[in-house]
């Protein structure tokens, strides 16, 4: 399952004893979301009602075909994340790395001169990474009527932001 806000997966864990399905906003994401909150939660066990009814329609013996070719069309088209792109987003989290450790160095008392070289190194690999085509510069803050776009509409509600 993905966050219907930012099309994130959506990742699994278990709290007080319930199964919840969490979105997080994490500080490596490249750009904030208008009023996202950091995190996100929907309880399991709210959600399973749901799946097990969408999932009755599309294996019901009528639909089965059907539901086999749209599989097997899914797992062709792929849906991959572009490699330059994943190689951009990961030069960019190193390349903060190496610059909040370059600061720790200056604050430890390092000469700004044995460092200078290469924080403008590190600074112009950020600058190429983020240069990189079809980095999501905004990402969009859907709105009610089309919130409901996927499948499971019925999550909606407690996928909404």
């Amino acid at each position: 399952m993905v966050c219907d806000c930012c099309k994130k997966k959506l990742h699994g864990n278990t709290a007080r004893g319930h199964a919840f399905y969490r979105c997080y906003r994490s500080s490596d994401y490249p750009v904030p979301v208008n009023n996202y909150p950091p995190s996100l939660s929907v309880r399991e066990d709210r959600l399973l009602p749901h799946v097990d009814a969408w999932l009755s329609r599309m294996f019901a013996p009528e639909r089965i075909e059907a539901t086999a070719r749209e599989v097997v069309k899914a797992d062709a088209e792929g849906h991959r994340e572009d490699p330059t792109v994943v190689r951009a987003r990961v030069t960019l989290i190193e390349c903060e790395r190496k610059l909040a450790k370059h600061l720790d160095g200056l604050e430890a008392g390092i000469p700004a001169g044995v460092i200078a070289t290469r924080i403008a190194a590190a600074q112009r690999e950020k600058a190429t990474a983020e240069a990189v085509p079809h980095w999501p510069r905004q990402l969009p803050n859907p709105s009610p009527s089309t919130r409901c776009s996927t499948p499971f509409p019925c999550f909606a509600p407690y996928l909404s932001c």
